[in-house]
């Protein structure tokens, strides 16, 4: 296990629940409905991904030991390219192009 990053003031690590409850607290401010540490987690790595990171070095971020953990989000982001193609790309809004 490596050393924790974030820390109480007193100098005990911070927990699980204790980081749960910070990125509610800064989600209800933003008002971002749903915020948890897995959806920033989530976030960060479709992000990374659309961005032109590449799966392995997402994976190694993540510390995912299986590589087909990681590729939900190419997943994620190839749908999202999709989207945004049919939306927004002048022959697919005039039908003429899938």
């Amino acid at each position: 296990m490596s050393d924790p990053i974030f820390h109480n003031p007193d100098g005990s690590p911070l927990t699980r629940h204790q980081i749960y409850g910070i990125v509610q607290r800064v989600g209800d401010r933003a008002h971002v409905v749903g915020a948890s540490p897995h959806r920033l987690r989530h976030s960060f790595a479709t992000h990374m991904i659309e961005a032109g990171a590449s799966v392995q070095d997402v994976q190694r971020l993540l510390g995912h030991a299986n590589i087909q953990t990681t590729m939900k989000y190419v997943a994620v982001s190839d749908n999202a390219a999709r989207k945004a193609h049919s939306e927004f790309h002048p022959l697919a809004k005039a039908g003429k192009c899938r």
